[in-house]
């Protein structure tokens, strides 16, 4: 389950839109610095990534929109490297099935986020041998209408141990994507720029930035190392709003004291469950799934023993 939060520059706590008419609302009540920026201290949910995790579409109905109140918008990903796969068919990327096309049909009032990366093809992105693919996703999502849509160009463009991006072919790549959307007149989509949140210091961040004419909003992947990013102080400095992406929420690393009192109180359900035996135990770790979003390879870690959440063995004993 990925979660993605979408603030204004002082961040906040509460959800401010929920409906592409809401979004159109934020846009037209107030100057603002970017497109889909909430006002002063509200927040944007977003949920993703996968069909399954989402939900809400035939064939996966017990993901995340099946079980609980509509979020702003979900996220989804594709790639200039695979001729936009997950665009308009279903594909996999390792990570369950996507398919936007599908969720479009069914998520009538949401926004979307679309992570796109092109790995090994900056050269081609930035030189213009992709520009046909880049219009034909420009003209996919004005064909949206008012939709929103945040595009993540290069998501986690500092991430050189996997993405290992040409610096100066990556700024070449993002300016280009945003320039022939700006020739087809796309205006319901927003432009990202997305660091790991902890690769980079601010010297780093400015030399690989595409420029305040080419990014709306400023974001960083908060669920490894998310207390190193340097990337609000950056944002602050140039005028942008936020993204904190990729909020995998995971039972192990809570630290929230709220999260740590939710941990302690399962922890002595667990224990108690584990005295009892039976399929007490089993049931309750299935749970632990829908109330902290773990996913089902997680819960069966926790249910088996082989993850220890509470400072003990937790599998139930043998009877």
């Amino acid at each position: 389950m990925l979660i993605v939060l979408i603030t204004s520059m002082s961040l906040g706590c509460t959800t401010n839109a929920s409906t592409v008419q809401d979004f159109k609302d934020i846009q037209e009540s107030k100057p603002i610095k970017a497109k889909f920026e909430p006002e002063d201290g509200k927040v944007l949910m977003f949920v993703g990534q996968e069909l399954e995790a989402v939900g809400g579409v035939p064939g996966f109905q017990n993901g995340y929109l099946d079980h609980f109140r509509k979020p702003a918008g979900w996220t989804a990903y594709t790639s200039f490297n695979g001729d936009l796969q997950g665009v308009w068919e279903t594909g996999s990327w390792g990570d369950g099935y996507s398919n936007m096309s599908l969720q479009l049909q069914h998520f009538d009032d949401m926004a979307l986020a679309i992570g796109i990366d092109f790995v090994n093809q900056e050269e081609s992105l930035a030189s213009g041998l992709m520009d046909d693919t880049i219009l034909r996703l420009g003209n996919f999502l004005k064909n949206l209408g008012t939709r929103p849509v945040f595009l993540r160009i290069g998501y986690e463009f500092d991430g050189h141990d996997w993405n290992h991006y040409d610096r100066l072919n990556y700024i070449k790549g993002f300016r280009r994507v945003k320039d022939k959307f700006d020739s087809l007149k796309v205006e319901n989509v927003a432009f990202v720029w997305q660091s790991t949140g902890w690769a980079s210091n601010l010297d780093m961040l400015e030399q690989w930035y595409p420029g305040d004419e080419y990014v709306d909003w400023c974001g960083f992947s908060f669920f490894s190392r998310w207390d190193e990013q340097r990337m609000i102080e950056f944002a602050r400095a140039k005028g942008k709003p936020v993204l904190l992406l990729r909020q995998v929420r995971q039972f192990l690393i809570l630290q929230s004291s709220l999260m740590g009192r939710l941990k302690k109180l399962f922890c002595q359900i667990l224990i108690k469950l584990r005295r009892l035996g039976g399929n007490g135990f089993y049931r309750f770790s299935r749970l632990l799934t829908k109330i902290l979003m773990l996913s089902r390879q997680s819960a069966t870690l926790i249910a088996t023993g082989k993850i220890t959440i509470c400072g003990k063995a937790t599998q139930p004993s043998v009877r």
